[in-house]
């Protein structure tokens, strides 16, 4: 979990470098007090209506300790994510509403075997803080199928079990390039790293 804020500041300081976000500017807000980045088209206090695009993303997760077993160095991610809201919940806020569903695999290692498979489908809401910057906060259920064995001390271990499990995240998108999309996010299952494509 510590490489999150690391991640996190990476994220942000690519996406401000690229031409493509200077080029997003609004040259008369350019006054610090009036908090340009903040007015710009797409940022955060742009209230104008939006159209948000589909997008599709792949994430490599790098599973910490859940449910008292400890998991491989890294699990595979999917997601396909559905705007709902595309202007958002707030007034006068650039905010959106999406669905985020898809797939998890963890490998269980250590005291533990075989795979858990989880399919989400999360409630995403996004601030849109900076132009191609999003902060997010994800919560939702997921089918949880356990194709191994998860031990929660020394005699007691469970197999093949299949149920519903909350889930939820937070994480932060900076749009890269107009087809790529930088996410990384924090959360049940995994702290993510990964690249959406927008449909």
């Amino acid at each position: 979990m510590r490489s999150l804020p690391s991640a996190l500041a990476l994220a942000l300081a690519l996406a401000l470098s690229t031409p493509a976000f200077a080029e997003g500017a609004d040259p008369v807000t350019r006054d610090p007090a009036l908090s340009p980045e903040l007015r710009a088209p797409g940022g955060l206090l742009d209230a104008s209506p939006k159209v948000r695009q589909p997008m599709a993303s792949v994430f490599l997760g790098f599973p910490q300790w859940w449910y008292g077993f400890y998991a491989g160095p890294v699990g595979l991610s999917g997601r396909f994510t559905f705007p709902l809201l595309h202007n958002g919940l707030l007034p006068g806020v650039n905010d959106s509403l999406g669905l985020d569903v898809g797939v998890d695999l963890t490998f269980l290692m250590f005291r533990n075997y075989g795979t858990v498979f989880d399919i989400p489908a999360e409630l995403m809401w996004s601030l849109h803080f900076v132009p191609r910057v999003a902060g997010y906060v994800k919560l939702g259920l997921a089918l949880e199928m356990n194709f191994g064995t998860i031990c929660y001390g020394p005699n007691s271990c469970v197999s093949g079990t299949v149920g519903l499990v909350p889930v939820g995240a937070a994480g932060l998108s900076a749009q890269l390039t107009p087809g790529l999309v930088l996410r990384v996010e924090a959360g049940y299952p995994w702290v993510k790293i990964g690249i959406g494509v927008p449909l």
